[in-house]
């Protein structure tokens, strides 16, 4: 029989040549550890006490969010939890052109005025791969389906398309409390944020210009023609415009 002895220098081998079983051993253990604390932490928590709000578009490198929650929570009652759930993915124009096998980069597939135009756009963003950019859209796709979140951060044009098929909650009656929280620029873009869903017989306000909220410089996420809506199915309504109205106020 063999038989392996077992000292220093054999257990220094052995971790020098098979360290990266234990690493990804670790790693597992704490996804695994993180996963069953977080839904326990999610099961003790009444629903209309957790918030979400997604954050799509432009990838975060510095994530910040935990700060800026602490403080919302601190401020807006009959809140426990409120996550801010990043979802990168390109812009739609240029999701548009990829689909039809243009390249956006390249200077001989479009014009140069829309090159410009995504060039400006994402001037302040980490570029996106393109798996990372699928990735993104498959996750917003089961996000809506499934009705989660309660508050969605998209550039202008992604707000019109989810507009249209009803997705957010109109805000006209907040239009009174909206105003005084934008400044003269802003406030010109409402009228263009006026949306005639499916279902409507005039156009609505289904979303706020963000372009005033600076929570998030120096993360990555670029608040440029970016729009802040509601959920058409958040059963926390008036909590989701609280939050809202505390980003709009705090934010700037």
């Amino acid at each position: 029989m063999y038989n392996i002895e077992v000292n220093k220098t054999t257990i220094q081998n052995h971790l020098q040549y098979d360290w990266w079983k234990y690493a990804i051993i670790i790693l597992v253990a704490i996804i695994t550890w993180n996963g069953v604390t977080n839904y326990k932490i999610n099961k003790a928590i009444p629903e209309d006490e957790r918030m979400e709000i997604f954050l799509v578009g432009d990838f975060i490198y510095d994530d910040t969010t935990e700060n800026i929650s602490s403080k919302i929570l601190e401020d807006v009652e009959g809140l426990q939890k409120l996550d801010f759930i990043n979802i990168p993915m390109y812009p739609l124009e240029e999701q548009k052109k990829r689909l039809q096998g243009l390249d956006p980069e390249n200077k001989d597939s479009v014009d140069q005025e829309n090159t410009d135009d995504v060039n400006e756009t994402a001037k302040n963003s980490v570029p996106i791969d393109p798996q990372l950019d699928m990735a993104g859209q498959q996750k917003l796709m089961v996000m809506l389906g499934s009705q989660s979140g309660d508050i969605f951060i998209f550039e202008t044009d992604r707000y019109k398309l989810y507009a249209e098929k009803g997705a957010f909650m109109a805000l006209d009656d907040h239009m009174d409390k909206i105003k005084p929280l934008l400044n003269d620029d802003t406030i010109s873009r409402l009228e263009g944020l006026k949306i005639k869903g499916e279902d409507d017989e005039k156009p609505h306000l289904y979303g706020v210009p963000a372009d005033d909220i600076e929570l998030f410089e120096g993360t990555g996420y670029d608040m440029e023609d970016k729009v802040l809506c509601i959920t058409a199915y958040s059963k926390k309504p008036e909590k989701a415009w609280n939050v809202a109205e505390w980003l709009l106020t705090n934010g700037r």
